[in-house]
């Protein structure tokens, strides 16, 4: 993002109704900035946030929410004049940003607390690491789908991940599978 355009967004207090932040209170998978932009189209200061941006060169955009390891919320967004994500990519997006978030915080001295999985949950994890969905992880692993999300939800819950991409991100760069 340009500079001018950071300073003004910042001094003019933009954080707060900006429809891609409101959004991330509401919805935390990945998202257009044109699709938050119709759940605040009554809210002429969002408008006119999002026109403003677009005069500076970030015209279209896609927003990641992210959690970070102590539970606070986060997001990247990705900006430019013309910006095209094909919707089954957005998920590759959506690891990758996960797992540069998670390196980011790493590297400005962000501990983790340790983590502690089953065995099982390593085995679902890495399976999903591995694209497999809960009724093919299931088939392999000789359980239900409903018993691979219930050991997927415990991981996301000891990983502090709100999703599946992001717990696989966060057990990948932890070493907790490969």
């Amino acid at each position: 993002m340009p500079q001018p355009w950071l300073k003004r967004y910042a001094s003019r207090g933009y954080i707060y109704r900006d429809a891609t932040v409101r959004r991330l209170f509401v919805d935390q998978e990945p998202f257009t900035w044109s699709s938050a932009l119709k759940w605040h189209s009554d809210d002429p200061t969002a408008v006119r946030i999002m026109h403003e941006a677009a005069d500076h060169g970030a015209r279209e955009g896609l927003t990641i929410p992210l959690l970070t390891l102590d539970a606070n919320l986060a997001a990247c967004s990705l900006s430019g004049h013309r910006l095209e994500v094909p919707p089954d990519k957005i998920g590759t997006v959506q690891l990758i940003t996960t797992y540069a978030a998670a390196r980011l915080l790493l590297l400005r001295g962000t501990e983790a607390a340790e983590v502690h999985l089953t065995d099982r949950e390593r085995e679902v994890l890495q399976w999903a690491a591995d694209g497999k969905t809960a009724w093919e992880t299931g088939e392999i692993l000789g359980i239900s789908s409903k018993g691979v999300e219930h050991h997927l939800g415990v991981a996301r819950k000891k990983l502090r991940a709100i999703n599946t991409v992001q717990a696989v991100a966060n057990a990948l760069r932890q070493g907790l599978i490969h």
